[in-house]
């Protein structure tokens, strides 16, 4: 699949989880282009026919990405907790952190034991705070100049470590 097209599915499964994870449309309606406003001028009206969203939902569905039903020339939408976390995925590789002006003085810093049976969620999950722009303190526990709570709990909650990550903010007096 061209990189054209992958980003092509990527937004549309985005656009439906920033619609609340559902979409219920008339494919066959012309309408099916306001749906899509702005993914119609990035990628163009020939992307966007009846037939060729139909095929693309249907290779969702196949993937087990979302589902699809049927009522009175309606087709409703809905994105699967596979889809849903894929959506997400999505998201993480545009996230980024902020600088400020003037720092305020406060660090955030992030400490975590996350267990063996979860390292490959472990290891993502540095490998991101360092993208993110974290400083290593110790090897489970990483700093940053900037607020990043919603990033961090986004993280967090989509690698289901929750339970084994803090994150506190405060100032260093020594």
């Amino acid at each position: 699949m061209s990189n054209n097209r992958l980003s092509l599915a990527r937004d549309i499964l985005l656009a439906i989880a920033i619609s609340g994870g559902v979409l219920t449309i008339a494919l066959v309606a012309p309408g099916i282009l306001q749906i899509f406003g702005s993914l119609v001028k990035k990628y163009g009206r020939d992307n966007f026919y009846p037939s060729r969203v139909k095929t693309r939902f249907d290779s969702f569905r196949s993937r087990g990405l979302v589902t699809i039903s049927e009522r009175g020339g309606e087709t409703t939408i809905r994105l699967t907790k596979a889809g849903k976390k894929m959506a997400l995925s999505y998201q993480v590789d545009e996230m980024e952190i902020k600088p400020q002006k003037h720092w305020d003085g406060k660090w955030r810093i992030v400490f975590f034991d996350i267990p063996e049976k979860k390292a490959s969620a472990r290891n993502v999950f540095r490998d991101k705070l360092k993208e993110l722009g974290f400083e290593k303190v110790q090897h489970s526990v990483w700093r940053h100049q900037y607020p990043c709570r919603n990033e961090v709990e986004f993280l967090v909650n989509l690698y289901e470590i929750d339970r084994y990550v803090e994150l506190i903010e405060g100032r260093v007096i020594v």
